[in-house]
């Protein structure tokens, strides 16, 4: 299928008069997980918004020791409803509102894995792969490699590298990370990790290498993900926003067929609020 060559196609979506459409979706999280309260952030940390308690179909929860392809249908997914008819599905804007000040931005997560303890030390061996999301060099070009904490780990700092294969299978290995400690321990809280130079992309994670205990064994893992948009989007507490892609043509984003669209905030206070978000997809 090709992709939408104007803005007169855009209109026609809009309009019902391509034989294409038009799909909007709102997705609330609230300031839970379960019956608990959201742990508390860390000023200017990623943190991962999945496990909160939304509008959707539940909060998403850690994967387990054997890696989890992630589609539309995984637990605590924004709302994504798969194209059909031959037809490819575009992200045409989305929106932020919050009590909180900070980044907010949309991944689909491909792929994760989880059970990692924060006490096991040295190198391990690790099975990650996402089916779809890495098919071409282009494609994978755009992965990235993440720690993602579920289970509060322990207060000394450590480090950790990650081996992997870049977009063109290379094996590469990350460069050391903090992990453990202050900022670096907490549940819900998203550790990007760099690339090994030359080496970008990412389809494949093999191997994880803690080079001290952090003193709690917790749970952590790695997820393999990519940003949909083109940019964060920067909140003021208690003030939305929104990024409009259309205004920014041709930057419309071509969607995975199955993706599965999470969002990550990046703090600018220490605790979470309550979040609302709208997306605006087009097919054709």
């Amino acid at each position: 299928m090709t992709a939408i060559a104007s803005f007169d196609e855009i209109v026609q979506i809009l309009t019902g008069s391509l034989g294409a459409k038009q799909t909007l979706r709102n997705l609330k999280q609230f300031d839970r997980i379960g019956a608990a309260a959201t742990p508390a952030t860390i000023a200017n940390r990623f943190f991962f918004t999945w496990p909160m308690n939304n509008n959707w179909g539940g909060g998403g929860v850690a994967p387990g020791s054997t890696q989890r392809q992630c589609t539309n249908a995984t637990q605590g997914a924004a709302p994504f409803t798969s194209p059909t008819g031959g037809r490819e599905k575009f992200l045409a804007a989305w929106e932020a509102n919050s009590v909180q000040g900070g980044d907010y931005a949309p991944y689909d997560r491909l792929c994760d894995i989880s059970g990692f303890s924060g006490t096991q030390t040295g190198a391990q061996s690790v099975t990650l792969a996402p089916t779809d999301g890495a098919d071409t060099v282009e494609e994978a070009l755009e992965n990235e490699i993440c720690i993602d904490i579920y289970t509060l780990i322990g207060a000394t700092a450590s480090t950790i590298t990650v081996d992997y294969l870049d977009a063109n299978g290379v094996a590469g290995t990350t460069p050391a990370a903090v992990i453990g400690g202050t900022g670096f321990r907490e549940a819900q809280r998203r550790i990007f990790l760099p690339f090994e130079a030359n080496k970008r992309g990412v389809t494949a994670v093999t191997g994880r290498n803690l080079a001290g205990t952090t003193g709690t064994a917790g749970d952590y893992g790695i997820s393999i993900v990519k940003k949909v948009a083109p940019a964060a989007m920067v909140l003021l507490g208690g003030l939305g926003a929104k990024v409009n892609m259309l205004t920014h043509f041709p930057s419309l984003v071509k969607m995975r067929n199955n993706a599965c669209v999470e969002f990550v905030f990046r703090a600018g206070a220490t605790a979470f609020g309550e979040n609302e978000y709208g997306l605006s997809y087009l097919e054709k």
